[in-house]
């Protein structure tokens, strides 16, 4: 057996009999039942706390998966929404900005706002031709006294994918701003999630290694506070968003630059060796020289 039926849905898991991936074999059966939104489920850890289990299922769409989500008990819910391959998604970023002795004196609630506010202004720095304000972002948090671990959600903006278009737009940002020496914010984005088929952990969630760390509506943030639920998830894509314009990642360009280059020199050496006279014609013009040389 490789499906188990729980949380309303059908879950799979790894299975030894089983050759393809349980992600794989759980977007077969969602693709079989017409189903349009992703989880994977935290369902244990090792003995030494490294290394998650995880299980993956699907929803007919988000309404369906949030009805059984809200009869799931808070110790059950270790969920991360999937951004499966090729769907669109809203902007989005996960920040862990770990703390030194710099920031001793203020509370988390402090911490987690200055640490937002270096991001707006970043985030409008590189692109103000997208302009975000703090009302159009949705925060959640599950920062600790070691570090600040922010989501930040922009649904207004809505990318066509998150490993090629949503990456390449985080990776311009990161290279526009350089070694950011002054916040080093850009160093604690986390880059891991612009992956394919990435999960990301969602709202009222917790991982199965760190109970106490519930990921939350941050409380300082207005617009968070007192907006629904639904506004929280990366692939809830609103017909009313912008559609920003496919980019191409400065590490593409250079990369596409180096191949181009690199296939214009092979080409030089190409018709310079095609400029070459074929042997049978210096083999000759020698013979012709040798004989009148001779015949001297």
């Amino acid at each position: 057996m490789y499906m188990y039926s729980k949380f309303d849905s059908a879950y799979f898991a790894v299975e030894k009999s089983q050759t393809q991936r349980p992600q794989d074999r759980s977007y077969a059966w969602a693709d079989k039942v017409s189903n349009t939104f992703f989880v994977s489920y935290i369902s244990g850890v090792s003995s030494d706390g490294k290394t998650s289990y995880y299980e993956f299922a699907s929803y007919k769409d988000l309404p369906a998966f949030l009805t059984a989500y809200s009869n799931i008990a808070a110790k059950d819910r270790c969920f991360n929404e999937t951004i499966r391959d090729g769907r669109e998604c809203v902007e989005y970023y996960d920040i862990d900005w770990k703390l030194d002795t710099s920031w001793e004196g203020k509370n988390v609630a402090e911490l987690e706002q200055c640490v937002f506010a270096e991001f707006l202004e970043a985030r409008n720095q590189f692109a103000p031709e997208y302009p975000v304000t703090e009302e159009m972002c949705r925060v959640l948090t599950s920062s600790s006294g070691s570090k600040v671990s922010l989501h930040i959600l922009i649904p207004k903006y809505v990318f066509e994918n998150n490993n090629e278009h949503m990456k390449a737009f985080m990776d311009n940002s990161k290279e526009a701003r350089g070694s950011d020496e002054v916040t080093n914010l850009t160093k604690y984005i986390d880059p891991a999630v612009y992956i394919k088929n990435r999960g990301i952990r969602i709202l009222g969630s917790c991982k199965r290694s760190s109970p106490d760390r519930i990921l939350q509506k941050a409380e300082w943030h207005s617009a968070s506070k007192n907006t629904k639920d639904e506004e929280f998830y990366i692939t809830n894509v609103s017909d009313e968003s912008t559609r920003v314009a496919p980019v191409e990642s400065v590490k593409s360009k250079r990369k596409r630059a180096d191949r181009s280059a690199s296939s214009e020199e092979s080409e030089q050496v190409q018709v310079r060796e095609d400029s070459k006279l074929p042997q049978s014609v210096v083999d000759s013009v020698q013979d012709t020289f040798r004989k009148y040389k001779h015949a001297g």
